[in-house]
């Protein structure tokens, strides 16, 4: 991926003002964190621009790919540049996710220098709903399964 044309401000660094408008692949790696077992897609896309000091991303997981996911350890995914050190870590909005016929809003949550990302759903029936839960190996168990996610946040290090 190209860094793109520094921009000339006298106040800011001029590595940190970096512009490309140009998007870039990357393959996002989905892991589990505890029991379980992260599910394998027939779809595995990410790309991803940076615009100065924010990298947007867009990522689509999709379809049966053999094995699916199972356990209750909760679902990350990684990113294509790390997040800012100065990020504060909290819920963001990502995307959606299907599991068959169960849909839901999906969470994350973006932990300063970290390569992944927790991923959360949106709960709205049951005890203590509404309320947003970890996205564990069982919620990617169904054959049709997808996780759709479009979103942007701030990075220190930018790409070569």
């Amino acid at each position: 991926m190209s860094r793109g044309y520094p921009i000339v401000t006298p106040a800011l660094d001029v590595d940190a003002q970096v512009v490309s408008n140009a998007w870039a692949t990357f393959a996002p790696q989905i892991a589990i964190v505890g029991a379980g077992t992260a599910p394998n897609y027939v779809t595995n896309s990410g790309r991803f621009a940076v615009d100065n000091d924010r990298v947007l991303c867009d990522i689509l997981l999709d379809g049966n790919g053999g094995t699916a996911g199972s356990g209750a350890g909760q679902l990350q995914i990684s990113l294509p540049v790390l997040p800012s050190a100065n990020l504060l870590a909290d819920f963001i909005a990502v995307g959606y996710y299907a599991n068959g016929t169960t849909q839901s809003l999906l969470f994350a949550t973006l932990s300063a220098s970290s390569v992944y990302m927790p991923l959360s759903l949106f709960v709205s029936t049951g005890g203590g709903a509404p309320s947003i839960a970890n996205m564990t190996g069982a919620d990617q168990s169904n054959a049709t399964r997808t996780i759709r996610l479009h979103f942007w946040y701030e990075a220190d290090t930018l790409p070569p």
